[in-house]
């Protein structure tokens, strides 16, 4: 028997979000569920596109910053994206017909709701040290993941740009998983874990208090689809 809903969220700077990838993956969730949100993660790639800018900029001795060109080319990613999808559902065939597909952008859910989430976040930041621990921990993995020499500049600039990244991360999945009781998170890649810690109550506060919401009996869950090259991909619970 098919579940309700599952969320699906996708990454506009993962590579591992090719299309043959793509559709073996969520062909797997459609046999599950009856309703797909998906997520298209466009205008929070914003933190990570400055942060590429600015190294580029100081090595070429640029000084202003160029928020109006960067988010064109998110825009433009976005547009891409929204193509990408339509092949996508093309490659589905049939087996979508099935299967209810709701498709958000970022700014499909950045409303006073979601502004209301964002704020809670960012105070509690500055108020659970724990909390702050795991998301600086997170930040600090990314920059460490990201290849090539660079200066104690860039690297703290993009530390404090992968931070933001994580709030907001956090923020736009509580406004749309717990504001329309999305339990389950199929996302290909590796799970936030400052984010799946929100959602176990591992903090001083939790989902429901972050969303500004009376606790309701839902299970949320996280999979992950693995992606090494000696194992045969497969969903998988995270943790």
């Amino acid at each position: 028997m098919r579940r309700k809903r599952a969320f699906f969220p996708v990454s506009l700077s993962n590579d591992r979000f090719s299309t043959r990838n793509v559709a073996v993956a969520i062909g797997e969730v459609m046999e599950r569920y009856r309703e797909i949100y998906v997520l298209i993660a466009d205008r929070i790639q914003l933190y990570n596109r400055i942060a590429a800018n600015e190294s580029r900029g100081r090595e070429n001795g640029e000084a202003r910053l160029a928020f109006a060109s960067v988010e064109r080319g998110i825009s433009n990613t976005l547009k891409e994206r929204e193509q990408w999808m339509n092949r996508l559902r093309l490659q589905l065939g049939h087996g979508i017909l099935k299967t209810d597909w709701k498709v958000y952008s970022v700014a499909d859910i950045s409303d006073g709701r979601c502004y209301d989430i964002l704020r809670r976040i960012l105070i509690f930041d500055d108020v659970d040290a724990t909390f702050r621990g795991d998301v600086d921990l997170a930040a600090a993995d990314f920059v460490a993941s990201r290849a090539g020499p660079r200066s104690e500049q860039e690297r703290q600039i993009l530390f404090r740009m992968s931070r933001r990244y994580i709030l907001e991360e956090a923020a736009l999945s509580l406004r749309i998983r717990v504001c329309y009781g999305l339990e389950d998170e199929y996302y290909i890649g590796k799970t936030s874990e400052p984010v799946a810690n929100l959602y176990a109550g591992r903090y001083r506060a939790d989902c429901w208090e972050l969303a500004g919401m009376s606790p309701k009996p839902l299970k949320f869950s996280f999979y992950e689809y693995s992606a090494a090259s000696d194992r045969v991909q497969a969903w998988h619970l995270a943790g």
